[in-house]
């Protein structure tokens, strides 16, 4: 019950505060390694299709932006599938 109290408040913050989602790479690499992964884990999360960065502009070098809400759904996702569907021998 807590989860979904928590998910509906950052959507409603994201609502309400889109800027305030938006991670950069470097932040979002940041991200990942506090909640306990390896910063290398985003270019793979993107390239298996789940995260979507966006551009901040139209140049090739703008930078990419990351949604942290998105960023934490996966990372929650992958939290509990490495710790409840674990093989009893």
């Amino acid at each position: 019950m807590e989860a979904a109290g928590k998910a509906a408040l950052r959507e409603y913050m994201r609502e309400m505060y889109p800027e305030s989602d938006l991670l950069t790479e470097r932040r979002a690499k940041d991200f990942v390694a506090m909640h306990g992964e390896r910063p290398s884990l985003l270019r793979k999360l993107v390239e298996n299709g789940d995260v979507h960065p966006q551009r901040s502009g139209r140049s090739t070098n703008s930078a990419k932006m990351y949604r942290r809400s998105e960023l934490e759904t996966v990372l929650q996702a992958r939290h509990l599938a490495k710790t409840t569907f674990r093989p009893v021998n």
